[in-house]
């Protein structure tokens, strides 16, 4: 049976590694993928102010008032990787600077790893590596999916070191055993993907894409080799089991393609998804190829994205955090050695200058949420702590909304900054840890607070049995007599829609915060 040895693949002595694959190299870029962070005190990714919210209460004392009306328990989920980093780093560096930093982290730690794997199976000409790297500030890491985008990043990393050690498969076993389960509990789909890397490089390199190839003899040699993942079974079996609705949206998932590097302009970003693709479609064309079993964790990533669910156990995006690490690993490990160096340099000078282009667009898009965000929380200075904020946030659709504002969880940053309560928490039970205590109604967590506007609202559907609602037809069910303030992001209250309970004492822009006045009734 044909095989092919790592050490082969990496030996740097016979092959002169491009800059870009020296360590220089990968420091240099590992850098310049952090330089957005360095103009933000909170990283404006969509989730992030819901996950600083939850890690409030979490590092909360307990004689915080908090706990009146929220709560949290420590139990084991495969969903678990900034918890448990905010439990060691959020005493010493203050919750907001631990936040920062593990955001921060996920682009560094996700261009070393997708480099160092690199190097190992692709280190003579890996001409659209730079085209790759642009898909490191991919749609799931702006949507602030934190505790995914850290452990797919650990998962690139740990993969680099699978194929390090294949001379020495006792130490690696060794390693392997904690590693495993370790980024399984880190986020399941993170262990998931690292699992999915090394079984589809193992296979192909031993040629088990070939139907004429199965045999016993191959069950066997993968079967020796791959041991060490079936740990990934044990935090599965003792993780408190997921619940809620699982669908699988198959025509969902063309579009998704063209949102992989969903940012600030629809034009630049379905752009630069076309021009990746066709970046590929030249170089097969030309005479790339994926060597040393490389087209094993391309294929099989690809396959994953178009049979995951969108939605799985009640977590949403599942398929849409799958797409970009197909993109990332299909143009790092192509291979162009057989192309004319014309075309190849060509390649490398125009993902260098998109790179680049986009680097500056997301920069300069991080100084303007850092203004927004601050413009915004200018509202708490007039919340009394300890009390409770009902919050309403607009969050636009299609096209006209391509272009986020990320403040759809905001409002979550009211737990933190005012030790108070809001709607906008996520609290899926055996996923996350955060619980909601005082749940007034259907307003009591996300995405409660979420409203569209009316373009994007389809009023022939009964309120009751649709997700999509708008401000005016949503402020009658809202239970202000429970709340001290209804907090408005990115909207107004149209003239016509008045409560005589609210009274209005902050504006700025199209956002508002009103004080109920309420009944003498005692508050719950």
């Amino acid at each position: 049976m044909e095989f092919v040895n790592a050490d082969m693949i990496h030996n740097s002595q016979s092959a002169r590694l491009p800059w870009m694959l020296r360590w220089q190299g990968v420091a240099a870029l590992a850098l310049a993928s952090f330089l957005p962070f360095l103009f933000v005190s909170i990283p404006p990714l969509a989730d992030v102010p819901g996950h600083i919210g939850a890690f409030a209460v979490q590092v909360a004392p307990p004689e915080s008032p908090l706990f009146r009306d929220l709560g949290f328990e420590w139990k084991l989920t495969l969903n678990m990787a900034s918890q448990l980093a905010v439990e060691v780093l959020a005493r010493p560096l203050g919750l907001f600077t631990a936040t920062w930093l593990l955001s921060a982290l996920s682009p560094i730690v996700t261009v070393v790893g997708l480099l160092a794997v690199c190097r190992r199976l692709n280190p003579e000409a890996p001409a659209s590596l730079l085209w790759a790297l642009i898909f490191v500030y991919n749609i799931a890491f702006l949507m602030g999916f934190l505790n995914f985008t850290l452990s797919a990043g650990l998962a690139l990393c740990a993969f680099a070191t699978w194929i390090a050690f294949d001379r020495r498969p006792t130490v690696r076993a060794a390693l392997f055993l904690l590693i495993i389960p370790l980024l399984m509990i880190a986020h399941a789909q993170g262990g998931a993907l690292l699992v999915i890397w090394i079984s589809s490089w193992e296979l192909c390199r031993l040629d088990g894409w070939r139907p004429s190839k199965w045999n016993t003899g191959l069950a066997r040699d993968l079967a020796v080799r791959l041991w060490p993942l079936s740990t990934a079974v044990v935090p599965i079996l003792l993780s408190a089991s997921a619940s809620g609705p699982t669908t699988l949206p198959v025509l969902r998932k063309f579009r998704m393609i063209f949102e992989t590097v969903h940012d600030q302009s629809a034009i630049l970003d379905i752009s630069t998804v076309i021009a990746s693709l066709v970046v590929v479609a030249v170089g097969l064309y030309r005479g790339a190829r994926y060597s040393h079993g490389s087209a094993g964790p391309v294929i099989a990533t690809t396959l994953l994205f178009f049979a995951a669910p969108g939605r799985l156990s009640g977590t949403d995006f599942v398929d849409l955090r799958i797409a970009p690490y197909a993109c990332l690993l299909g143009l790092a490990l192509l291979d162009w050695r057989n192309v004319d160096l014309r075309i190849r340099r060509w390649v490398l000078l125009t993902g260098a200058l998109l790179l680049t282009v986009r680097f500056a667009v997301t920069t300069a898009s991080f100084v303007n949420y850092e203004r927004s965000y601050k413009s915004e929380l200018a509202a708490l200075e007039l919340v009394r702590p300890g009390s409770r904020v009902m919050n309403l946030s607009l969050v636009d659709c299609d096209i006209a909304g391509w272009r986020s504002p990320r403040t759809e969880h905001l409002a979550n940053l009211v737990t933190p900054l005012r030790n108070a309560w809001t709607n906008a928490h996520w609290a899926l039970p055996n996923v996350h840890m955060l619980q909601i205590r005082f749940a007034p109604g259907d307003y009591a967590r996300d995405p409660s607070h979420l409203v569209r506007p009316d373009r994007c609202v389809d009023y022939n559907i009964p309120f009751e049995k649709r997700a999509r609602h708008g401000l005016v037809e949503t402020m009658p069910h809202l239970p202000l007599q429970d709340v001290d303030y209804l907090w408005l992001v990115g909207l107004q209250l149209p003239k016509g829609v008045r409560d005589d309970r609210l009274i209005r004492i902050w504006q700025n822009g199209n956002s508002e915060l009103y004080e109920v006045r309420r009944k003498s009734a005692a508050r719950p």
